[in-house]
């Protein structure tokens, strides 16, 4: 199990959108010196190596095809030197929840207290049946919902859920197309034991990518 969506409380196995390829996949690249400074361009095929030899001003000759080809074997794919991640290795364990019954008034509260832009409704039996966000929140504000109104009346039912093992890559792809900002995630018991959200996802960007990060 990769990634499942709770329907009205049911679940069922959820499929990741279709996506091409990333394009730098299939690029490779081609080291020019021009006027003693070392370009790289991209190089795919004999009509991207003929628009180079373009580019380059009069009296400079091209690279020769064979030196090019050798940079292009050279030249690896990032994303075969990336360790792959795993929603384990970002997630937060520490839950913040309401209950179904409990008022929209007190989730906000809540949502404001621990600045959080989203949190889990449980029902009785403790088990995850939903889902407010800020979005909601405000969706509701300009509609003049009541603020005691129950949770389990304006809340997002369908929920999309990891598990430990789902990587990193394939939660942000179901945030984009799905347009939300938080995944839970569950054990092999269904049990919620932490949540991914795109915080946690820039905030592991950011540190793989040197950035300083002021917390």
């Amino acid at each position: 199990m990769t990634l499942v969506v709770s329907i009205g409380g049911k679940y069922q196995l959820y499929e990741l959108p279709d996506h091409d390829e990333l394009s730098s996949h299939q690029i490779k690249t081609a080291r020019i010196k021009s006027l003693g400074t070392e370009h790289y361009e991209r190089f795919i095929n004999e009509k991207d190596y003929q628009k180079i030899a373009k580019r380059l001003k009069p009296g400079k000759k091209p690279p020769k095809k064979k030196e090019v080809d050798s940079y292009a074997k050279a030249s690896k794919p990032i994303r075969s030197k990336a360790r792959a991640i795993f929603a384990e290795d970002i997630m937060s364990d520490h839950l913040i929840y309401v209950k179904e019954d409990d008022t929209l008034t007190a989730a906000i509260e809540i949502m404001f207290k621990y600045q959080i832009r989203h949190v889990l409704v449980f029902n009785e039996d403790e088990l995850l049946t939903g889902i407010l966000s800020d979005r909601d929140v405000v969706r509701l504000h300009q509609k003049n919902a009541s603020g005691r109104d129950l949770i389990i009346k304006h809340m997002s039912q369908n929920v999309i859920m990891g598990n430990a093992q789902t990587e990193i890559s394939d939660i942000a792809r179901v945030m984009l197309q799905e347009r939300i900002s938080c995944i839970p995630i569950i054990d092999s018991l269904k049990v919620v034991v932490g949540v991914v959200s795109v915080s946690d996802i820039l905030k592991t960007v950011m540190k793989g990518s040197g950035i300083a990060l002021e917390v």
